[in-house]
């Protein structure tokens, strides 16, 4: 039994003992620049030492991967360690942007990064208990000049998804002076696009070497064709290249003279068939936000060259469409 108490007031006085101890305290809130806590820092006069410049590139596709690098601290200090630095204070980031586009279509944007800062040396040092002040309030403007510029990217990268046809594939039917046709169009970015159109066209008015051969009877015409839109995606200026089908009357001369003069003659079917180069100008008509239902309106003059020689004609069109 007397065991017993001794082996219970020595847990009794170890567990005092234990409530009285102390730990050290952990931070673990810091550093988030790269900084130690866990001594003091002095607060240092400086003398400077130079301007340092630092340049660097960055590129996001249009599926948001990144290239290159924004600027960094760590660039920084390499070029002031040149001047025989030890930091850097009154950073200034410029950034230029370049919006490019690939043979597809796809978007990429560079960002061209300029840094200037001035380069200091420590001089005398004052002992604080505070943390490195300058360095605090250098990586803070870094920071913040870098989270500016994301923010920023992200905006436009946004506002350009909306702008620069997130509605690529326009698909339209249409009619022609007593015909028809189907077109599609490719937008390679917001100005340009690429597309085939297939038509017939019962009347026009028809022209060129032979004209003489009598009534037009239709032009049937495979193209492929790019558009160049100027000015948002409304008005256009556009060519196409292809094949074309002319069916003419061409008038078969008499030769049978009769009473002073010749009689006999008739009317026979032919087919002209060259490849054409077609210069059209329209204007889409959208409803609501660009994209979804439209019309297109255009007016394009084929120009042909087949072996009987040049001719032309003129084709007005209205299409009804959705784009998607």
């Amino acid at each position: 039994m007397k065991n017993g108490k001794i082996i219970f007031f020595g847990i009794a006085i170890a567990l005092v003992f234990a409530s009285c101890m102390t730990y050290p305290k952990v931070d673990f809130g810091y550093p988030q620049t790269g900084n130690s806590s866990n001594a003091s820092i002095v607060i240092k006069d400086y003398e400077t030492k130079g301007i340092i410049f630092v340049k660097s590139s960055e590129t996001i596709d249009g599926n948001g991967n990144h290239t290159g690098s924004k600027i960094t601290y760590e660039m920084l200090l390499r070029e002031a360690q040149k001047l025989g630095a030890d930091d850097v204070i009154n950073i200034r980031i410029d950034v230029n942007e370049i919006l490019e586009f690939d043979l597809l279509g796809t978007p990429r944007t560079i960002y061209n990064y300029t840094a200037t800062a001035l380069a200091i040396k420590y001089t005398a040092a004052i002992v604080s208990n505070s943390r490195n002040i300058n360095f605090e309030n250098n990586s803070n403007t870094l920071n913040n000049t870098n989270n500016a510029i994301a923010q920023d990217q992200i905006k436009k990268s946004s506002s350009f998804r909306q702008s620069a046809n997130i509605k690529n594939n326009w698909l339209s039917l249409g009619a022609t002076i007593g015909g028809g046709g189907i077109r599609y169009e490719r937008m390679l970015n917001s100005n340009l696009s690429v597309g085939g159109h297939v038509y017939y066209q019962l009347a026009g008015v028809y022209g060129g070497d032979h004209a003489d051969m009598g009534g037009f009877n239709g032009d049937l015409g495979f193209e492929a064709v790019a558009r160049f839109y100027p000015i948002g995606k409304v008005l256009y200026i556009g060519t196409g290249l292809g094949l074309h089908r002319y069916g003419v009357h061409r008038y078969h001369e008499p030769s049978l003279w009769v009473g002073g003069g010749y009689y006999g003659g008739y009317y026979i079917y032919d087919e002209i068939t060259g490849f054409g180069v077609t210069p059209e100008l329209g204007v889409k008509i959208h409803f609501g936000k660009e994209g979804g239902f439209f019309i297109d309106c255009a007016y394009k003059n084929p120009l042909l060259f087949s072996d009987y020689g040049f001719h032309f004609n003129t084709v007005a069109q209205i299409n009804f469409g959705w784009a998607f």
